[in-house]
């Protein structure tokens, strides 16, 4: 555990934003965070086009939306992620959320700030679990709050 604690204590934490055009205004500017460009069944990722499954604006496109995204986010060399929705401006400053990080991870995978899906910070551990969630899940697949609320309910143990 010393080690694991070692490892945040420079965390490297990457901030992103999915901005959807058609949905949202464009003009949401959160300080210190790069964007994920939606535009029809492509994004722009730092430069490049990465392409989408589905383009409507529903619960079950956007949450296949965030699976391409977290993909992205893990051929990254970040250790930390924090997702803001592009409807959503932090009232912390960049500098606390890395605080944040340092001082609650790994221990917590998950750290919300905001409502819903906005203001997730997450250890890269927690996207390859959110995203293995995603692959395997029924019913309750159309939402992310409901994933990620899955994903942190107390796990049984034998």
């Amino acid at each position: 555990m010393v080690q694991s604690k070692m490892l945040f204590q420079n965390v490297s934490l990457l901030c992103v934003v999915m901005r959807e055009p058609s949905v949202r205004s464009l003009d949401t500017y959160q300080r210190g965070c790069h964007f994920f460009d939606v535009s029809g069944n492509m994004a722009e990722w730092r430069g490049s086009p990465v392409s989408l499954p589905c383009q409507e604006y529903s619960n079950t496109c956007y949450t296949q939306k965030l699976e391409v995204l977290f993909k992205q986010l893990l051929k990254t060399p970040h250790d930390v992620f924090y997702y803001v929705e592009a409807d959503h401006l932090t009232c912390a400053s960049f500098k606390v959320v890395k605080q944040l990080a340092q001082a609650y991870m790994p221990k917590y995978q998950l750290i919300t700030t905001g409502i819903g899906a906005s203001g997730w910070l997450f250890t890269r551990e927690w996207a390859r679990e959110y995203i293995t969630a995603i692959q395997t899940c029924d019913k309750w697949c159309y939402c992310p709050d409901c994933i990620a609320a899955f994903l942190e309910m107390p796990r049984a143990t034998t």
